[in-house]
């Protein structure tokens, strides 16, 4: 969700050591936080059924302390398009004795969607099926993630 991303840097390609032996592509650093205060709701329509809404919760104080939730949902160009998905991210930063720095993240992560398949061009010409045609209702898959982080760092690690 694009309203709790404060800052985004890429380092390219896997020949930088600070990026460990699994970056094969690169590394993405995002830092994250909400800054509006309080809760904020949005609603966004547009073509093809497709809705998103948007729930964070900012108490007053750091920016990196917030719960957001983002549900969106698309009918597609028909059912074979359709989609839908819920993610949650939460996160918690505090200082300790002046010190250390500790920072609890959390995310969650549901979606679904239709696909058409492989469509047969015999079924298309024969108008029992659309260019997006389902033609098998079971079609789709489901996918999710959760994840939680702790992370300690030492403050005069950041100076």
């Amino acid at each position: 969700m694009p309203e709790v991303v404060q800052e985004l840097s890429m380092i390219p390609g896997p020949y930088e050591v600070q990026q460990g032996d699994f970056a094969i592509a690169g590394t993405t650093r995002m830092r994250l936080g909400y800054d509006v205060p309080r809760v904020t709701f949005k609603m966004t329509a547009g073509s093809l059924n497709t809705q998103r809404y948007f729930l964070a919760y900012h108490p007053l104080g750091a920016i990196e302390n917030f719960v957001s939730a983002e549900a969106q949902s698309t009918q597609g160009f028909d059912p074979a398009q359709a989609a839908r998905r819920f993610s949650l991210i939460a996160q918690q930063k505090e200082t300790l004795a002046g010190t250390w720095q500790v920072r609890l993240l959390t995310s969650f992560y549901k979606a679904h969607f239709n696909s058409a398949g492989v469509l047969r061009l015999q079924d298309i010409e024969e108008n029992k099926s659309s260019r997006w045609g389902l033609t098998i209702l079971t079609r789709g898959g489901d996918s999710g993630c959760t994840q939680v982080v702790l992370e300690l760092q030492s403050v005069r690690d950041q100076t």
